[in-house]
């Protein structure tokens, strides 16, 4: 039954697990999850989704725990894509309003390299893993980037994954607003305005490191050019320049990443996408 389900368009394969699973799912919604021991322990529970009618794709180093914390008091959903969320939530998925924060690709993924480089978060083993198992086979940023950041058939560690693989159905996106890590208190408000809520910004997982510019990775043309062909769709979809940020990387930056905002991409940093019904 799965190879014939996987014939079929994305958004028809996911309603369809929806309805195989139905109780799983529901069970899923109404579940509060913890994960880690004593100080490091985290929560993960969908039931703020439900509560506000809405769906927070957390895209790793893009201010996903602050923006959840913040709003959800618990980590929500974790890194699940919007596929995931189509089969937990069925149709309340296009009835749900759902929106997202983006980074620029290249600040992003010297913050995801820096946080596992450091061993990540210490509620999550598998952070410590690749570290051990992965990093630790590479010289350094450059080397990593030209020797690992390739398509591979399985999804990369989740921390490298492009962007818009976790906002898109069959190659469409599909949120109601996206939001920009680079001008985060504006589009946060916006959120929060949206969802009638009052909500305070913290400044959550920072990648813990000293002061630099982003010309200390992107010396090299080659590694430029590997980082742009890798997100070459993030680059596309969210409109950010080809060319690395001149501002100084803020590298313990955990919501935003200061500096002049970049300007907002019509469509994407304001709401701009109506929800659809089913």
């Amino acid at each position: 039954m799965t190879r014939i389900i996987d014939r079929l368009p994305e958004e028809q394969q996911c309603a369809l697990w929806h309805w195989i699973d139905h109780r799983k799912h529901q069970a899923r919604r109404r579940k509060i999850q913890n994960v880690g021991e004593g100080a490091n322990t985290v929560t993960y529970s969908l039931r703020g989704f439900d509560e506000h009618r809405c769906i927070f794709v957390h895209i790793p180093k893009a201010a996903g725990i602050s923006v959840a914390m913040a709003l959800f008091g618990n980590l929500a959903g974790g890194h699940a894509s919007a596929r995931d969320y189509r089969v937990v939530f069925g149709r309340d998925f296009w009835r749900y309003f759902k929106f997202t924060f983006v980074r620029n690709p290249y600040t992003r993924l010297v913050s995801a390299y820096e946080f596992l480089k450091n061993g990540g978060h210490p509620a999550w083993p598998r952070d410590q893993r690749f570290r051990d198992e992965v990093l630790s086979n590479y010289v350094d940023f450059a080397d990593f980037v030209l020797r690992w950041l390739k398509p591979r058939p399985q999804r990369p560690e989740p921390h490298f994954r492009p962007q818009h693989e976790f906002l898109e159905l069959g190659g469409r996106l599909v949120m109601d607003f996206v939001g920009r890590v680079e001008r985060i208190d504006v589009d946060f408000a916006t959120v929060c305005d949206r969802l009638g809520i009052q909500a305070q910004l913290g400044r959550l997982n920072p990648t813990n490191e000293n002061h630099g510019t982003l010309g200390d990775y992107y010396s090299s043309d080659a590694v430029e050019r590997r980082v742009r062909d890798f997100y070459a769709r993030d680059f596309e979809l969210f409109g950010y320049p080809l060319r690395p940020p001149t501002q100084p990387f803020m590298r313990g930056e955990p919501a935003h990443s200061g500096g002049r905002p970049e300007e907002p991409v019509p469509g994407l940093s304001a709401p701009n996408f109506p929800p659809r019904f089913e």
